[in-house]
This record gives structure tokens, C-alpha cells and sequence, in this order.
């Protein structure tokens, strides 16, 4: 429930609510993989690549079949990789 909670304040640009909800989901239950996504897409927001990325790949390596972590993260790489 948190993590949705979470996913719905980050729409509503609600960011430090977005975080504290996630933070309890992932205190809750730390195997949920898309707490992590939308934590990660929080991170996006507030412009912090390497927490998103972290989170991304905690997601993976939970759910190795997380599209939305797999994309996002391929994203993030691939434009990191055009700026060296």
C-alpha cells in the first residue's frame, strides 16, 4: 500500500511525501521490486542519477523480468555513455 501510496504522491509532484512513503515500502517489505521503480523515478525527478540508478538495479536484481526497471535503466546508461 505504501508503495502506491508513493507512486501516487510522485505524480502529484509530491516528492518528499513520494520518498517517505517509499522508504516505509521498503521497510515493509524489501522484496518488492517496484518500490524500488518508483523510488527510482522519484530519484529521476529530483535529478539524483546514482540513487536511481541503485534502485533500478536493486528492482532487477529482485525481478530480473522488471521491464520498467530494465528500460528506464538502459535509458539512463545509454545517455550516460553519449556525455563521455
Amino acid at each position: 500500500v505504501y508503495s502506491l501510496i508513493g507512486m501516487v504522491y510522485a505524480k502529484q509532484r509530491k516528492l518528499d511525501e513520494a520518498l517517505a512513503a517509499l522508504n516505509t515500502a521498503a521497510a515493509i517489505d524489501s522484496k518488492f521490486d517496484m518500490t524500488y521503480v518508483y523510488r527510482g523515478n522519484v530519484y529521476m525527478m529530483n535529478k539524483n542519477l546514482e540513487g536511481a540508478i541503485r534502485d533500478y538495479r536493486l528492482a532487477l536484481e529482485l525481478n530480473p523480468y522488471n521491464q520498467p526497471a530494465r528500460n528506464t535503466l538502459a535509458k539512463i546508461e545509454a545517455r550516460l555513455s553519449g556525455a563521455r
